[in-house]
């Protein structure tokens, strides 16, 4: 999909069958509804500018399958009338949630169904997928439809970093 792509129009990608892999810019604010309804995306990110999305945009995905949130927001969008069936967002039966606090993903990551992939964040180290807002307990690999996953990172201050050139240091 294109850089300047601000709307993803109602039912644009449902029933792609064949359709795996999905970049969706950070341009893009509004993901209509059934945009990618019935395509084999087994992950997608979503960016930070998203501010609005559709019923069910990411109705019946692979079994597995997960959506990466950028922040709490794009994750409340998701959630946002997910009770009722013909207005969710995405069927909580075959899709996990991941929310990535300010992480994101090459343009080219592969996401694989069940398996959480590493965000990367500028200024900080990826510390792991946790099951519980806190990041706490131990961290997680895989995913399970209808759980939400939360990424954990460890942001580093100036204090953090060293540089050392010709035998010349700095801290």
């Amino acid at each position: 999909m294109p850089a300047g792509v601000e709307t993803i129009g109602t039912g644009a990608f449902s029933g792609c069958e064949q359709l795996s892999i999905v970049n969706v810019p950070d341009s893009v604010t509004t993901i209509n509804a059934y945009a990618f309804s019935g395509t084999a995306l087994s992950g997608v990110y979503l960016s930070a500018s998203i501010s609005s999305l559709g019923d069910r945009a990411f109705e019946d995905l692979p079994q597995n399958s997960i959506i990466y949130a950028d922040n709490d927001a794009v994750y409340n969008l998701l959630i946002e009338k997910n009770t009722d069936e013909w207005s969710r967002r995405y069927d909580s039966s075959k899709t996990a949630l991941a929310v990535t606090n300010g992480g994101s993903f090459a343009a080219d990551t592969q996401f694989t169904a069940g398996t959480l992939a590493t965000p990367t964040k500028n200024g900080a180290i990826f510390e792991g997928w946790y099951d519980n807002a806190d990041c706490t307990g131990v961290a997680v690999n895989t995913a399970e439809a209808g759980k939400t996953y939360y990424a954990k990172w460890l942001d580093l201050g100036v204090a953090d970093v060293s540089l050392e050139y010709r035998q010349t240091k700095t801290f």
